[in-house]
């Protein structure tokens, strides 16, 4: 860094001596503003070359890459941001460790509650299976029965809560490989047939050969979600899956034919426990919010429109989704 201040004042000197020269010979000016430009020149050179270390440090750190950041000695502007980005730098990577440390911590308190949760529901469940086996009064049965899906839906809040949990957490960790979209849909079909079945509603795929970098499972989860909220919004027949690439994004919409949302409710959908005037009452106001969490996750997002029925619309980036996960 030194020599960066040496090269500054000898500037500043030659300038002066060039003033004084010029006077006296032309051909000391020429020879001294060849001399000045080359000091440039050079010194530019010197000047570009910190500022794409300092960038490529930057890079580094957005890409959570651990580098040691050279301390550029001196009095200058340039050593005085080299300090400043290791400090940075250091202060970061400490606060990442805590973070990630906390995650550990809070990922081990949520698992040890949906332990201590599942446990006794599922037992619940089995001994009400039991007994609506076993009970011959019609009206008694009935009352378990009703139990029974009561003690079902029970247990779809707290699998879907514990799931919020771990999404808000950030604790989750996405296997990202690539699929065929269709292999995902087909999967989602297959867990959905029974709602299917019940409605009466077919799904349809406009699409072909499109594929999806994402987590299997957990971004079926979120078009999961989507489609049996479309599944119920009744009556209708079809729901219609489209899909298409641009030049940074792949756009799915899943566009379902029934009552659409109402005015009220289009800006609210996907908080959290909020419920629709057209939401199905077995709704608790979750799954829709559980899957923007997951297109978030992704890089993604998630918007909803209205046209002749709901339109929901995935969009998800193609380009460097790679460096963030």
């Amino acid at each position: 860094m030194k020599s960066r201040e040496y090269l500054k004042y000898f500037i500043y000197s030659l300038c002066i001596f060039i003033a004084i020269m010029g006077l006296l010979f032309n051909f000391i000016i020429t020879i001294a503003s060849l001399l000045l430009l080359i000091c440039f020149v050079e010194y530019e050179k010197y000047y570009t070359k910190s500022l794409r270390y300092f960038i490529r440090c930057c890079d580094d750190i957005i890409e959570n890459k651990e580098k040691h950041i050279e301390i550029i000695d001196g009095e200058g502007d340039i050593s005085l941001l080299s300090h400043k980005l290791y400090i940075l730098n250091e202060r970061f990577y400490t606060l990442l460790d805590d973070i990630n440390n906390e995650k550990i911590i809070l990922k081990d308190y949520i698992d040890d509650i949906s332990h201590q949760l599942k446990t006794p529901i599922t037992s619940m469940k089995i001994n009400e299976e039991i007994l609506i086996k076993k009970i011959t009064d019609e009206l008694q049965k009935k009352i378990v029965e009703n139990i029974y899906i009561q003690t079902n839906h029970m247990s779809n809040l707290v699998n879907s809560l514990l799931t919020l949990a771990k999404l808000d957490a950030g604790s989750i960790r996405y296997d990202i490989k690539t699929y065929e979209l269709k292999t995902i849909i087909d999967n989602v079909e297959d867990i959905l047939t029974p709602l299917l079945i019940r409605h009466e509603v077919e799904l349809i795929n406009h699409f072909d050969d499109i594929h999806i970098h994402c987590d299997f499972n957990w971004m079926s989860e979120a078009i999961e979600n989507i489609i049996k909220n479309c599944i119920e919004a009744s009556p209708h027949r079809n729901i219609n899956i489209y899909a298409n690439h641009t030049e940074s994004s792949l756009i799915i919409q899943i566009h379902d034919h029934g009552k659409g949302i109402d005015h009220d409710d289009i800006n609210h959908i996907f908080e959290r426990f909020y419920k629709g005037k057209n939401s199905s009452p077995s709704s608790v106001g979750i799954g829709l919010s559980l899957s923007q969490k997951i297109i978030e996750a992704h890089y993604g997002y998630i918007e909803v429109s209205n046209d002749n029925g709901a339109i929901f619309t995935i969009h998800l980036p193609i380009i460097s989704i790679k460096k963030k996960f």
